[in-house]
């Protein structure tokens, strides 16, 4: 029966109050005296030195680990890139052996196809000017 007496209290009580203007200063503390004054020091922005030091050292941490993350995806670029340069220089060798190839072949096809046979010292000028001056 207590608890049917104490229900029909707060029903009844009067919260007219709750209708007048409120002001919520939030960039304070929260701590507000009866008198409506903030009083103390802000609790918010409080931590001690040893949880301050904490979150100092796990954020160095972090920025070890990004810059060793940056200086390993940089080497990796750098190792890529010389792994192209070297395809590179590979395919523009391959495409200079096929041209002389196809010359080669093409000489050797109109000299058999007359008939005439090249001389050694012919078939000797023939190939140090594929290989040096093409």
């Amino acid at each position: 029966m207590a608890d049917e007496t104490g229900a029909s209290e707060v029903e009844a009580t009067n919260f007219a109050w709750l209708d007048e203007h409120v002001e919520l200063d939030l960039t304070q503390n929260g701590r507000a005296e009866a008198s409506g004054d903030v009083g103390g020091a802000p609790i918010a922005g409080e931590t001690s030195e040893r949880a301050s030091e904490l979150a100092n050292d796990h954020w160095r941490e972090r920025a070890v680990i990004w810059r060793e993350r940056a200086i390993a995806a940089e080497l990796v670029a750098k190792l890529l890139q010389r792994s192209v340069d070297d395809l590179r220089a590979n395919l523009e060798d391959l495409r200079r052996e096929a041209k002389a190839v196809a010359a080669a072949q093409q000489l050797e096809e109109v000299s058999h196809g007359t008939g005439l046979e090249l001389s050694p010292w012919r078939r000797f000028a023939r190939d140090m000017y594929d290989k040096y001056l093409r």
